[in-house]
């Protein structure tokens, strides 16, 4: 009788400049089976200190409705790793969208969406990248 190994977490890094928004989002992906927060950071600095220090899957970055900076941050964090980055958003235009995919965004998800769906979203966008399965940067 062979065991069933279980696959390793997808480890994702939360990057929201909200320190309340950033302590939900967290929370949510605790609840959430098969993935674990590899850290959270408010701003592109700490996504470059947590790439050196924690192995991350996939970076989900909280697209704000007007400061105004939400490309120049994906293309920040672009510049550091390959990883997939999946905007969170409370809407999402053609334009937004646009602007967001050429600033080095994977996909989007909206932030209404409920938990377990948000996982199967993260779960299938990770597999995608060929993520997921412990592939992570060094």
């Amino acid at each position: 009788m062979s065991e069933t190994v279980p696959l390793p977490a997808i480890r994702v890094l939360l990057v929201d400049e909200d320190s309340k928004t950033r302590a939900a989002i967290a929370d949510r992906i605790g609840r959430m089976e098969g993935m674990e927060l590899a850290g959270a950071a408010g701003d592109v600095q700490g996504v470059r200190d947590l790439l050196h220090s924690a192995q991350t899957d996939v970076i989900l970055l909280d697209l704000h409705q007007y400061d105004g900076q939400d490309g120049g941050v994906c293309r920040s964090i672009r510049a550091l790793t390959d990883l997939p980055v999946i905007v969170l958003a409370s809407f999402m235009t053609v334009e937004r969208w646009q602007e967001a995919s050429a600033a080095g965004a994977t996909a989007y998800v909206l932030k209404n969406i409920d938990t377990e769906q948000l996982s199967r979203e993260i779960k299938e966008l990770t597999a995608k990248a060929g993520r997921g399965s412990g592939g992570g940067e060094e």
